[in-house]
């Protein structure tokens, strides 16, 4: 058993599941995120995105945990430990336990990471959105058209205003 006991191999394997659970709920918050994006409820989308900072600053000291109790796992080992190292000095009790949270765990990492993605996506095209409407709102209607009606180029004459001043 590489030096540890059972309970060394079962904390680490909790601290996994601990962070799929965590990660789980993490998943609901972004899914509720997005749909506030589409929406464009501020007051909601503020809440949630509390919500995922408290989420995170929990996730950041359960892999803390899982690093440490991987750590003890593998005594004297130096650097990083890779969880294919963990996984070949687990005990054959608890490997098959450790490969199936392992595998549900970069299964939920890899839905947090799409759900991120598609976020920012909503989040970029609403940054167009609100660009294009400035544009819109602080251009001079009456000087878009370069050309009069007989094709020759409009005199450009002084700058006017739109209904938006820019500068503001």
């Amino acid at each position: 058993m590489t030096g540890t006991n059972e309970k060394t191999w079962a904390a680490l394997r909790g601290a996994i599941d601990e962070q799929i659970k965590l990660y789980s709920k993490l998943l609901d918050v972004l899914d509720r995120k997005r749909k506030q994006l589409i929406k464009g409820n501020t007051k909601e989308l503020a809440k949630s995105t509390k919500e995922e900072n408290k989420f995170v600053d929990r996730l950041e000291a359960l892999e803390k945990k899982r690093l440490d109790a991987a750590a003890a796992c593998l005594p004297g080992r130096v650097g990083t430990i890779t969880l294919q190292d963990v996984l070949d000095a687990a005990p054959e009790g608890e490997k098959e336990k450790l490969e199936d949270s392992a595998v549900l765990l970069m299964e939920t990492l890899n839905s947090v990471a799409a759900i991120n993605r598609a976020n920012a996506e909503l989040v970029k095209e609403s940054m167009a959105f609100i660009l294009y409407n400035m544009n819109l709102l602080s251009s001079d209607r009456t000087r878009d058209n370069l050309y009069e009606g007989s094709g020759k180029m409009r005199d450009p004459g002084p700058k006017k205003r739109g209904i938006v001043n820019r500068e503001a």
